[in-house]
C-alpha cells in the first residue's frame, strides 16, 4: 500500500532515482577511504615539463590538494593548467578540486576524463570520476564507475 502511494505520487521514475541516489549514498560511505585520494604518480607526472616557479607552485597546490583544501588548491592548478595545457596530470588534479567546487563542477569530468587511458595506472581514479559523475547528478555512470572502483 505505502509503496503504491508512493509510486503514485512521485511516479515510477522519481521512486527508481529515489532508489538510485539511496544505493549510490550507501555505496559512498561504505569505499569512503578513497575520496580524492591521488598515487605519487600523479603528482610525479605532474612535474614533467613545468619550470622552477612553476614546480613551486606545484608543490604549494599539493600540500593544499593533500590536506583536502580542494578549492584553495583550484586556483593554483588552474593557473598552472591555462599555461600548460599539455598537461593530462594536472587536468585530472584540477578535475578532482572542481568536484568540490558547487559552481563549477560541471567542469570535473571533463578535466578527470583526460587521463582515462592511463586509468590503470592510477589509483582511485575510477573513484574519482564516479564522485564527478555523482557531483553532476550522473547516477548511473556514477554507479558504474564506483563498481570499477571497487573491482580494482
Amino acid at each position: 500500500m505505502i509503496r503504491d502511494f508512493y509510486l503514485t505520487l512521485l511516479g515510477q521514475k522519481s521512486l527508481l532515482q529515489t532508489k538510485k541516489k539511496i544505493l549510490l549514498l550507501l555505496f559512498v560511505v561504505s569505499i569512503n577511504a578513497f575520496v580524492a585520494h591521488v598515487n605519487a604518480l600523479v603528482f610525479e607526472n605532474a612535474k614533467f615539463g613545468l619550470n622552477p616557479p612553476v614546480l613551486l607552485r606545484l608543490h604549494k597546490s599539493k600540500i593544499k590538494f593533500e590536506q583536502n583544501l580542494f578549492l584553495e588548491a583550484l586556483p593554483i592548478f588552474d593557473s598552472i593548467s591555462e599555461n600548460n595545457k599539455n598537461q593530462p596530470y594536472i587536468s585530472y588534479l584540477l578535475g578532482i578540486c572542481y568536484c568540490y567546487d558547487v559552481d563549477n563542477s560541471f567542469k570535473a569530468i571533463s578535466y578527470i576524463s583526460l587521463l582515462k587511458n592511463e586509468a590503470y595506472a592510477i589509483d582511485g581514479y575510477n573513484y574519482n570520476l564516479a564522485y564527478a559523475f555523482e557531483k553532476n547528478d550522473s547516477i548511473d555512470a556514477a554507479l558504474e564507475n564506483y563498481k570499477i572502483a571497487l573491482s580494482i
